[in-house]
């Protein structure tokens, strides 16, 4: 309620000394309200020319719908973006899904425009999973995982650093059903894993399993209740079971690693080996071509 408090007033210029009425610009479209600082109007104009696309993009695949009516705010200033968050992990952006609300911080995203689309689209993910389940509660794991993943990895964060995980060194994945940890490298971390846990479901389980999921939290299912009967496995095992998938991995990664030096010796032996094949069997071609040659009379 704070934030909404706190963002309503921002947004009407009574707070900020440098937020006021005549500095702001909107623009209408179908089923998306942009409200933006005005030296944001042509970033502004690119949301609403890319928002159809993405609407579309992820109504094919998540099989969910998007709510009718939603608002996008683009921000310049960094320090009024932080009122709004209410954050003290940084983030680039924000979603209230019970207003059908998405905040930019167009100061980290304003000049990529692929930064814009990914961004849009992890947020607008959040809004489409918790129309879907009329505001029933979603884990965290689940709600952020999924959004990563149909943003293809690009998440919240200012900072974004992809890394291996390591088995040994996981947050148990009940412990981020309600919140991510306040600590920045556990945070990130959280990220990642929610990321990891989901792509493996829909990897078993297809969309299909998740929807299923999310039709059961509908339904004001607890969310282990609701994995359980519709992937057919115990949460404890389904963790487990994403837990052996990523140390598999990590074995080979620390098998390559560790012969690193012998496999590029032999694949640059290779490379030397094909280009000397391929010259001698153009100078072989050369030769027999002089050879069939008629000779001067």
């Amino acid at each position: 309620m704070t934030r909404y408090l706190l963002f309503s007033l921002l947004l009407l210029g009574t707070t900020h000394p440098f937020v006021s009425a005549a500095s702001r610009g909107v623009l209408e479209r179908t089923g998306l309200t942009i409200v933006f600082d005005e030296p944001l109007r042509g970033v502004a104009e690119q949301a609403a020319l890319i928002y159809p696309e993405i609407v579309k993009e992820l109504e094919d695949r998540l099989r969910l719908t998007a709510p009718s009516s939603s608002m996008l705010v683009l921000v310049k200033e960094r320090s009024l973006f932080q009122q709004m968050a209410l954050e003290q992990i940084p983030v680039i952006a924000f979603a209230v899904p019970e207003k059908s609300l998405m905040v930019v911080d167009c100061s980290k995203t304003g000049r990529d425009p692929f930064a814009l689309d990914k961004t849009m689209k992890h947020e607008l993910c959040h809004l489409m999973v918790h129309h879907h389940v009329s505001g029933r509660h979603v884990p965290k794991w689940l709600d952020e995982g999924l959004a990563q993943w149909v943003s293809e990895g690009i998440g919240e964060l200012a900072v974004a650093r992809k890394r291996p995980l390591l088995a040994d060194r996981l947050i148990p994945m009940r412990a981020l059903a309600v919140r991510f940890p306040p600590d920045w490298e556990d945070h990130l971390l959280a990220y990642e894993q929610s990321e990891s846990f989901v792509g493996f479901i829909i990897r078993r389980h297809g969309i299909d399993g998740i929807l299923k999921v999310l039709d059961r939290l509908k339904m004001e299912e607890p969310w282990e209740t609701a994995v359980e009967k519709e992937l057919n496995v115990s949460f404890d095992k389904l963790e487990e079971e994403w837990i052996a998938r990523l140390q598999e991995m990590q074995g080979w990664f620390l098998l390559v690693s560790q012969y690193l030096y012998e496999i590029l010796f032999f694949l640059a032996a290779l490379a030397l080996a094909y280009g000397f094949l391929k010259a001698y069997i153009r100078k072989r071609d050369y030769l027999r071509g002089k050879e069939g040659e008629d000779p001067p009379e």
